[in-house]
């Protein structure tokens, strides 16, 4: 229960390091686009070079995403992406917080690079269920205030290896 406690707490406090990202009860939308084989791997970014990154496969939809930190804590997340009208979002889930933390991702797959822009976690709007949250990024998504103000964070592929 104490590691649990810790890594809930190390990875709340990464998050808050890179902007703390708008944080939902509920996913833009359920998954439902195919896993993105350019995305599995290992990613780290010279931003947040205290952690790195490994994706694997979830399922047909979804992601596992392993975050471990230069210390050894861990954290694990569930992700999933979402096309908003040709723009691609991540919902990232963090099971000990139970919470969708939402990015607009930005994929450069002949690069092995990717960016994450989060979403403003100064938007006070909450919501009950996923369409109504994905028609208020409809309307807001091309608004500069919309995401957070430190703008995006590259990350690079390092190996296509699980840890």
């Amino acid at each position: 229960m104490k590691k649990l406690l810790q890594s809930g707490i190390l990875a709340l406090c990464c998050l808050m390091l890179y902007g703390c990202p708008y944080e939902s009860a509920v996913p833009i939308s359920p998954p439902s686009n195919s896993v993105e084989e350019n995305l599995l791997g290992q990613w780290v970014s010279e931003a947040e070079s205290y952690n790195e990154y490994f994706v694997s496969k979830g399922g047909n939809m979804q992601y596992k995403v392993l975050q471990r930190s230069i210390t050894g804590h861990t954290a694990e997340y569930v992700a999933h992406l979402s096309d908003v009208k040709g723009v691609t979002f991540l919902n990232l889930y963090s099971d000990s917080t139970q919470t969708y933390y939402i990015y607009r991702i930005n994929l450069n797959t002949s690069a092995a690079k990717f960016s994450l822009i989060p979403v403003s976690n100064k938007l006070n709007e909450q919501f009950s269920n996923s369409a109504a949250l994905r028609k208020f990024i409809e309307k807001n998504m091309n608004l500069r205030s919309f995401y957070d103000e430190e703008g995006p964070e590259e990350f690079v592929k390092l190996h296509v290896n699980k840890p």
